[in-house]
């Protein structure tokens, strides 16, 4: 054993519902997976009031401002990300938006921010 520590606190959060379930991904500051899952509703809400404070990135299509609002609440910052529709996925993956997330945290701005999915802040 090396002996170097692994911070294993989430720094940036990606979040996407899809019908029944909330899919999570979260990294940390060296931009390492420490949390990544599909969990029913209740659960991933359940995980998402267990987590220290970070950066949150939210697709806008699929989560209400409110809860943007309820996680600022709980103390997190957040960001709306809109426009995941013009990708060839379906959806936006939680893993897009914990990288969306981690540029955040990397270079901050004002919270809630609404952002094109290209990364391009909508003004």
């Amino acid at each position: 054993m090396s002996g170097l520590l692994i911070d294993q606190t989430t720094r940036a959060l990606g979040m996407s519902i899809v019908s029944d379930c909330i899919e999570l991904h979260g990294l940390n500051l060296l931009g390492e997976v420490v949390l990544h899952g599909w969990f029913p509703h209740e659960a991933g809400v359940s995980i998402l009031c267990r987590q220290p404070k970070c950066m949150i990135a939210l697709n806008a299509q699929s989560v209400s401002e409110q809860f943007a609002k309820t996680l600022e609440a709980m103390g997190h910052s957040t960001i709306l990300v809109d426009g995941y529709e013009l990708d060839d996925q379906p959806r936006r993956s939680a893993k897009a938006l914990a990288q969306i997330a981690m540029s955040a945290v990397r270079k901050p701005s004002p919270t809630r921010k609404l952002i094109a999915s290209g990364g391009i802040p909508l003004s």
